[in-house]
């Protein structure tokens, strides 16, 4: 935007470094310091970009020469602003600033530290190439060792698109994107998008290879899932276990005219988003063709809730535990930073997963869990080794059974007292068969309990668990 209204931009910033001049107003121009500190990011690297473009070319005319003096006006306002900045700050030392408070007091207190401590990770450059000059550690090294020349159509929208990026894209607790750039040409990136909240991708870091080909922007950049578990794990009906992102934004996904690549208004950023909102959802099972219909029926529910629990357990195991082991490069900041600060809340969301699906009809899937959340948890501890790490209170299923068997056996025990004439077994089995409802049982066993115990002999000599203390006492006295 600023490069297709370069004089309204190029006054704007004229103006700001007029304000500067003049300690009295910089509680006019304070709003704009953050937005600044993004811009200067990026007009440094698109100094970077043009600088060496000029070593191939002295002409400081036409559209790149624009750009440059932009980004430097940029650098130069920056400079001024942040200056005049702290003088006010020592000026201002002691003092409590009405405006600040009111600010401060729109963000809780962890939305505040956890935004504070990351956005200056969330966009820079990184070095994506290996020890031999080429991009093997990037899923598009093919497209981008055959494309030795960008057109400058192609580097005048990345320019523009990056400067945008780096100061527009999402950062919350909720949910985060963050990107970077390599460090030599400005179309070979990477980005992490951060599991939005209250959905079974919850707090882990997907990592995506993005890659602009020749044709951008006329065409839609290539975009491909690298968390997918070594290609084992299809995370979602639009994210194959190949990486392959399906989205009509992307041209790999039907969809309307409106939802298509448009060159003139289709961003980056905006792909970033709808992968974010559109794929990474509460209900992704309902995201597969057809499957939408049966949504809020006893049938589509089940199937979305056992989809749901594969996607929990690859989510810890994929985006949480390897990330935590293996931090992408360029990442490493972002990973320990986003799972310090969240880890009290990953915590909390682990074990309510454990608590819905502790009766999960999916064989083996709550040991998988179970064992995904104690790995994931240590980790987690190990990031800030002397804040105890606050574990909520759960009692395993298995565990929960057994006691529950315990108690089942005494209750028994007391029906023997008053119905005696049976094994402690055949009591504890009238218990179990109608659900640990006494007066059923002892009805059961009034209709049917001596029979059953002439054809069940082995009942005599079923001992109860030594937990099962009156239950054992009457075993004892029964032999």
């Amino acid at each position: 935007d600023m490069s297709r209204y370069y004089g309204l931009y190029n006054e704007l910033f004229n103006l700001l470094n007029t304000f500067s001049e003049y300690p009295q107003m910089w509680s006019m121009i304070s709003g704009c310091f953050e937005l600044l500190q993004n811009l200067v990011k990026m007009a440094d690297v698109i100094l970077k970009r043009l600088n060496t473009a000029d070593t191939k070319s002295s002409d400081d005319s036409g559209d790149a020469g624009q750009d440059k003096r932009l980004a430097q006006c940029i650098r130069k306002t920056f400079t001024k602003v942040q200056r005049l900045q702290e003088e006010s700050q020592r000026s201002d030392e002691g003092k409590t600033s009405g405006e600040a408070t009111e600010r401060q007091e729109v963000l809780n207190e962890k939305e505040q530290a956890y935004r504070k401590a990351l956005k200056e990770f969330q966009f820079d450059e990184a070095d994506m190439q290996d020890d031999n000059d080429t991009y093997t550690g990037h899923h598009y090294a093919n497209n981008i060792e055959k494309e030795t020349n960008a057109s400058p159509g192609k580097m005048k929208r990345l320019v523009q698109e990056i400067s945008s990026l780096s100061t527009s894209m999402p950062l919350y607790t909720a949910s985060s994107v963050f990107m970077r750039v390599d460090s030599e040409r400005m179309d070979v990136m990477k980005f992490i998008i951060t599991g939005p909240e209250d959905t079974p991708y919850d707090s882990g870091c997907f990592i995506f290879d993005v890659y602009c080909p020749s044709t951008y922007p006329d065409t839609a950049p290539l975009v491909n899932l690298e968390t997918t578990g070594n290609g084992t794990v299809r995370f979602n009906p639009n994210l194959y276990n190949c990486g392959k992102v399906c989205l009509s934004l992307l041209g790999t996904w039907r969809g309307g005219p409106n939802e298509k690549w448009n060159p003139s208004t289709s961003t980056l950023l905006q792909v970033l988003v709808s992968i974010q909102s559109l794929i990474l959802v509460e209900q992704p099972y309902f995201n597969e063709p057809g499957y939408e219909s049966s949504m809020g029926t006893p049938t589509g529910d089940a199937a979305n809730r056992a989809y749901n629990e594969k996607i929990k357990c690859a989510t810890i195991r994929w985006a949480m535990i390897d990330m935590l082991e293996n931090p992408p490069k360029g990442f490493e900041d972002v990973i320990k930073v986003h799972f310090t600060l969240r880890r009290d809340y990953i915590v909390k969301t682990l074990y309510k997963w454990l608590e819905d699906d502790k009766l999960s009809k999916t064989a083996g899937h709550f040991d998988k869990l179970y064992e995904l959340v104690q790995r994931v948890v240590l980790l987690l501890q190990k990031l800030d080794p002397d804040k105890k790490l606050d574990i909520p209170s759960f009692v395993d299923p298995k565990k929960e059974e057994e006691l529950k068997d315990i108690k089942r056996w005494d209750l028994g025990a007391e029906i023997a007292m008053v119905i005696p004439g049976y094994p402690i077994a055949l009591y504890h089995h009238a218990l179990k068969t109608k659900g640990d409802n006494k007066d059923n049982a002892i009805g059961w066993l009034l209709d049917q309990g001596q029979q059953y115990m002439f054809s069940h002999t082995e009942m005599f000599a079923i001992k109860p668990p030594a937990e099962a203390l009156l239950a054992t006492q009457v075993f004892h006295t029964q032999n």
